[in-house]
């Protein structure tokens, strides 16, 4: 259910600038504020109703939708009033009665005293298992052949004999 700010906010972006009063009427509005602006060459109908439904579905997507039929002669909406009205949807009189009344047993019996309660136990957080590595099943390789020659490893004290 839109607000009157919310619904005065769609039509500052419909027209430049922002009615003073909730009974200013739309269609002096849009001509007011049309010299001079984005919709100066825009007539009231059909174009700028058309405009002002499409931002009023933008923005309010759950609330009633008028038609252009309500802007004309004839229609319920003539003021920012009447279309902010429209905007809210309507409540049927079994939702406006009044609520039951309360039986005054209930309200003078005794509240029961609220049990306090146990702290809950510690989370216990399992263990980690130990991951081992997998064998594999394929067979090993032999280790490759090397093509250098085998180096004779010649040590200090016999580099002294020669």
């Amino acid at each position: 259910m839109p607000s009157d700010n919310e619904v005065l906010n769609v039509i500052t972006g419909w027209s430049p600038k922002r009615p003073e009063k909730m009974s200013q009427g739309l269609e002096d509005w849009w001509n007011q504020t049309a010299p001079g602006s984005t919709h100066s060459t825009l007539k009231f109908d059909p174009d700028g109703i058309d405009d002002l439904l499409l931002r009023l579905k933008k923005a309010f997507p759950a609330s009633p939708r008028p038609s252009e039929a309500d802007f004309h002669a004839g229609g319920g909406i003539k003021t920012v009033q009447e279309l902010a009205d429209a905007l809210r949807p309507v409540v049927s009189d079994e939702a406006m009665a009044p609520a039951p009344a309360v039986k005054k047993k209930a309200a003078i019996q005794k509240a029961k005293p609220v049990a306090k309660k146990k702290p809950a136990p510690p989370r216990k957080v399992p263990k980690k298992k130990a991951v081992t590595k997998k064998k594999s099943t394929l067979p090993r390789r032999a280790p490759a052949k090397s093509k250098a020659k085998p180096v004779k490893r010649v040590s200090p004290s016999s580099k002294k004999r020669r």
